[in-house]
């Protein structure tokens, strides 16, 4: 039987003081929503946030705001549980100075459960802080899954061009290399259908990840593209069905020109299947994300900024993956043409808590290891010089030190323009 205040006239306030006290009793965890970067808070369309998905989002690993200068505060949604009441669950019986005094009491044993909700949160954080670092002693035995074969694999070694699931319902597609218009995909198993992460770039690549999504038999319901760039939106045409999110960034570069000559120019490799790209075009975004929300029961979307003004990760938090789009290169050069590699830097001191494994938009699956290792490297470009390490046997490094050098000095005198150096990778 419903909790019915209607029925206990006689109770009055004291009652109703009463049902909010039990509400905030039942309600012992809330959702949290980690905002990075500046966009405002709304997400257009018919994404909607889910009430059940607050346990699971309490799962993530949270960073103060005073720990990341670009985490600009957190947006906090509560869902308060609807209270039923069983037969025999509640009586009321003569209400008078002693129900008030009842009532008081309550409200004080109240608030001693939220301070004591709050030191226990507290404490669960610390010890999975330090269960966290004593991980990282081992970090590649950290990283052993079982597949849906029943097999184990090592992530980092998780094979490429084959639809791998890394956790339960989580799959990776991952491209060798990691080089230019060589990255990765994947895929999250909802319950109302699947969860598409990018979609590479040419017909050769996005063929066999479509066919291998398709073989799961599960509508495609979502696409999250975590930028514009080619090498992850070119084969949106292969899910026609699926509404198509991203940032108002990515919708704007998408609404623009294929730029073919700059594409073959850059990436010759693929001169011959760009003419088929164009040909074929791109989907629209559907769906526009200002800032984070819960997508789906498992997803929340997490915009950021770094690698472009509009970057986008995924993040699966029951299990503790993180699609991080190319705000993560690992074991390849990084980029920063179309960003802003300090920014960049203080961005991956949140990226690197957000998930045990992580995987990048280009290079194999790594975790706070490799998110790591990427920040000491932007953090030289920022400087202004390289030194000598790691990063010495990452591809690419000839052409893209100077594009990453040159746009950090670009910005710090003001200048937000292309770097004369990737113009010239461009053919221009």
């Amino acid at each position: 039987m419903r909790l019915a205040l209607q029925q206990c006239a006689l109770v009055g306030v004291e009652i109703a003081t009463l049902h909010s006290e039990a509400q905030r009793a039942a309600v012992a965890e809330r959702l949290r929503v980690l905002r990075l970067g500046g966009h405002q808070i709304s997400l257009r369309g018919n994404v909607q946030h889910h009430e059940a998905s607050h346990t699971r989002s309490e799962q993530r690993l949270h960073v103060a705001a005073g720990d990341l200068p670009v985490l600009r505060g957190a947006t906090r949604c509560e869902h308060v549980a609807e209270i039923v009441e069983e037969p025999g669950d509640l009586e009321l019986v003569v209400i008078g100075d002693a129900r008030r005094q009842d009532v008081r009491t309550l409200q004080g044993v109240g608030e001693d459960v939220d301070r004591i909700a709050v030191g226990t949160e507290r404490v669960a954080r610390s010890i999975g802080a330090c269960e966290h670092l004593e991980d990282l002693v081992d970090a590649r035995g950290r990283l052993h899954l079982h597949t849906r074969h029943g097999t184990v694999v090592t992530v980092t070694d998780a094979p490429a061009l084959e639809l791998t699931e890394i956790a339960e319902g989580v799959y990776a597609w991952l491209q060798p290399g990691g080089e230019t218009g060589v990255s990765n995909a994947g895929v999250v198993v909802d319950d109302d259908g699947l969860t598409v992460i990018d979609t590479l770039m040419v017909r050769s690549q996005w063929e066999p990840f479509a066919a291998a999504v398709a073989e799961l038999d599960r509508t495609v319901k979502r696409v999250v593209l975590t930028h514009a760039h080619i090498d992850h939106v070119g084969g949106t045409t292969a899910f026609r069905n699926a509404m198509i999110l991203g940032t108002q960034y990515t919708s704007d570069l998408l609404d623009q020109s294929m730029p073919l000559d700059a594409y073959k120019a850059f990436m010759p490799a693929f001169a011959e299947e760009f003419d088929d790209l164009a040909e074929a075009g791109t989907r629209p975004v559907s769906h526009i994300v200002d800032d984070a929300a819960q997508m789906t029961y498992r997803t929340e979307l997490l915009p950021a900024n770094g690698h472009t003004d509009g970057d986008l990760m995924v993040l699966v938090a029951d299990a503790d993956v993180l699609f991080a789009g190319d705000l993560c290169f690992f074991g390849v050069t990084p980029l920063g043409f179309q960003g802003d590699p300090a920014t960049w830097v203080n961005v991956l001191d949140a990226v690197a808590g957000l998930a045990e494994t992580i995987v990048p938009g280009h290079g194999p699956i790594g975790g706070e290891t490799e998110v790591r290792l990427l920040q000491e490297y932007l953090r030289h470009c920022v400087e202004g010089k390289i030194p000598p390490g790691p990063w010495d046997a990452w591809p690419e490094r000839e052409q893209r030190d100077p594009i990453n050098i040159e746009k950090a000095a670009m910005l710090r005198e003001g200048d937000g323009g292309m770097p004369p150096s990737m113009l010239r990778a461009i053919g221009l």
